[in-house]
C-alpha cells in the first residue's frame, strides 16, 4: 500500500521545489509601481483608472520584460567586453609579430628612389593608424566598461 500511496501523492518537498522554480520574483523597486502608472495615465489622459482595472495587469508584465532585458544586456555588456578583449589581443600579437620581424621603416632621402621612399611613407603612415586605431579602442573600451 506505500508504494500506491507514494505514487498517488507526489513527495511535498518536490512539490515546493517545483513551486519555487515557477515562482517569479522581481526585485523590490523594479520598474514602475501601479501606483505611478495610475498617476502618468491620470496627468497625460486625464483618466482615472482604478488598481483592479484589468489594463493594470500589463503593469507587473512589462516590469517583468524590463527586468529580463536588463539582464540581457548585462550579458552582452560581457560578452561584449570579451569581443574587445579578444580583438585588443590579437592586435597586440599581430603588431609584435610584426615588430620582431624588424621590418624597416625608415625614411631615406634618396632622390633616385622616390617609390621606396614612397612606400616606406606609406608603411609608416600605415603603422601611426594603427597604433592610433588601438588607444581609440582602448580608450572606447575603458570609458564604456
Amino acid at each position: 500500500m506505500e508504494v500506491i500511496n507514494d505514487l498517488q501523492e507526489p513527495n511535498t518537498e518536490e512539490k515546493k521545489e517545483k513551486s519555487k522554480e515557477k515562482e517569479y520574483h522581481l526585485p523590490d523597486g523594479f520598474g514602475l509601481s501601479i501606483e505611478e502608472v495610475q498617476n502618468i495615465i491620470n496627468q497625460k489622459c486625464s483618466v482615472s483608472v482604478p488598481k483592479d482595472d484589468p489594463i493594470m495587469l500589463i503593469v507587473p508584465i512589462l516590469n517583468a520584460f524590463l527586468f529580463e532585458q536588463q539582464k540581457l544586456q548585462e550579458d552582452y555588456k560581457e560578452g561584449l567586453k570579451e569581443v574587445y578583449q579578444e580583438v585588443l589581443k590579437a592586435f597586440i600579437v599581430e603588431f609584435e609579430e610584426k615588430a620582431t620581424k624588424g621590418i624597416d621603416v625608415k625614411v631615406t632621402h634618396t632622390g633616385d628612389n622616390k617609390q621606396g621612399d614612397n612606400k616606406q611613407l606609406t608603411i609608416i603612415v600605415q603603422y601611426v593608424l594603427i597604433v592610433a586605431l588601438a588607444i581609440t579602442l582602448t580608450t572606447i573600451y575603458l570609458w564604456k566598461f
